[in-house]
């Protein structure tokens, strides 16, 4: 079962308007750069389910956030079916996250009121994902389009509240960006954990920064 509900993990998303998303098949590995996000003040993560390990390292992280960092929200993504789906939100999925549209995942999201956050591209496809009950919707992919895009988008359908991933840089200007033209956060993965911080096991280095970044970040 999920810790938290729709409207916190919104409002802990948009604590600091960042969505960092990572994958590692290794148990320490993950839970260290979780507790280096939340060290910097990030309250939501995203685990992405990327790997074959990693439904068994998202249900080792599930009680280790519930007993090391409290405040925060776990989602899972690049979850692209519905048994996949079941089979996370069971495991404590705070919400689901996917690079498409799939109504049979949104449905199951539903069902278990877990937030569905399917990634989306078109005025079309965002809406459709709205009307069937998306609080988040995800542009995807982020670096393709541009901000100036999404202001495009949001100019008629204001309603929509939105995250962008893929390709946003680990800059403060590129996240300014972003959020000037209406997005609701941006998820950032690859810009902030480097191979080469992971291999060196330099976690600190990632909630410096993060610090860096988000005293850097106007709304």
């Amino acid at each position: 079962m999920s810790t938290y509900d729709k409207d916190a993990v919104l409002a802990k998303i948009g604590t600091t308007g960042l969505l960092p998303l990572f994958n590692f098949a290794d148990f320490e590995i993950c839970a260290a750069v979780i507790k280096a996000c939340y060290a910097a003040g990030i309250r939501a993560f995203e685990l992405t389910n990327r790997d074959e390990k990693a439904f068994e390292v998202f249900k080792k992280l599930v009680p280790f956030v519930k007993n090391e960092l409290p405040e925060l929200t776990l989602g899972a993504g690049t979850i692209l079916d519905v048994v996949t789906a079941q089979k996370f939100i069971d495991a404590g999925a705070d919400y689901i996250i996917a690079p498409n549209l799939d109504f049979g995942v949104g449905e199951v999201c539903l069902k278990n009121n877990i937030p569905w956050i399917p990634g989306c591209m078109t005025p079309s496809e965002f809406q459709q994902a709205y009307k069937f009950g998306s609080p988040l919707i995800k542009l995807f992919p982020g670096s393709i389009l541009g901000p100036d895009y999404l202001k495009h988008i949001l100019a008629p359908l204001p309603h929509l509240r939105v995250v962008v991933t893929g390709g946003v840089q680990n800059t403060a200007e590129s996240i300014n960006s972003w959020l000037k033209s209406g997005a609701f956060a941006c998820g950032i993965g690859s810009q902030l954990f480097s191979k080469e911080i992971i291999q060196k096991k330099n976690f600190d280095e990632i909630t410096v920064q993060l610090n860096k970044l988000i005293a850097g970040i106007s709304r």
